[in-house]
């Protein structure tokens, strides 16, 4: 009887040892089969629908159902139990969903970076997006912030790097000094004509424009089509539509 690896749990990180288009490539546990020593793992796909055969791997980008739809029609593509198939693969939130051996799987003695899960960010899978969050807490590369406490108290500046170890480096707008501090030490900092998307709550995934901050929350407003959204705000009325985020 095959042991369980108790360290790889489901909402975990994992690491692809296979060999193939995702050696090395980074995963998300979405669920465990013991009885088979199979591990649920969604993935960025790699898929090649453009290119001519060559030996480098494809390049990482999320499953566009419509893109591939006008590209080959419906004959390979259906909906079953909540995912998107197409040629035998397995989609969801633009992920793709795959089985493997636990075998095939790392767990530990790798570092993740924003870089590695900016795809996995755009899926907008809530269960991912929080898993994000418990890595980088909520703030991201190129966030406007600002120093709320310690000897840079004050300053502004958009973040080019959030570590692990609890430290986070921008670029002072007033300076244009590079500066590390420690991430409890800074909050997301919003202006007026900001546009912005809501990353957590029951909004998830709304976009707008910033009209007020008041000190703890933001007040957007909302672009009834937002495929028609100019990214300005001059010219824009106050919708009587409105939602709140915390501004800190």
């Amino acid at each position: 009887m095959t042991t369980w690896p108790t360290s790889i749990r489901k909402n975990s990180w994992v690491k692809i040892k296979k060999r193939g288009r995702y050696n090395h490539d980074l995963g998300f546990v979405l669920g465990l089969h013991p009885n088979n020593s199979t591990v649920l793992v969604a993935l960025v796909p790699r898929n090649a629908f453009n290119r001519k055969r060559k030996r480098t791997r494809p390049e990482a980008a999320l499953f566009n159902a419509d893109k591939v739809m006008k590209m080959f029609g419906g004959r390979f593509m259906s909906n079953q139990d909540g995912y998107t198939c197409f040629k035998k693969e397995r989609y969801k939130d633009g992920l793709l969903c795959q089985n493997f051996s636990f075998f095939d799987l790392i767990d530990t003695g790798f570092e993740i970076t924003h870089n590695m899960v900016k795809f996995f960010r755009q899926s907008k899978n809530r269960v991912i997006l929080d898993a994000i969050n418990n890595l980088f807490g909520d703030l991201q590369v190129d966030d406007r912030v600002r120093v709320v406490s310690g000897a840079h108290q004050g300053l502004v500046g958009r973040t080019v790097d959030v570590a692990q170890d609890g430290t986070l480096t921008f670029n002072c707008e007033e300076t244009s000094d590079t500066i590390r501090v420690l991430v409890n030490e800074v909050r997301r900092h919003f202006r007026c004509g900001d546009f912005v998307e809501v990353f957590r709550g029951d909004h998830l995934g709304v976009e707008g424009f910033v009209i007020m901050v008041n000190e703890n929350e933001a007040e957007l407003y909302i672009q009834p089509n937002p495929e028609e959204a100019n990214y300005k705000a001059e010219g824009y009325q106050v919708s009587t539509k409105k939602l709140t985020q915390c501004a800190e």
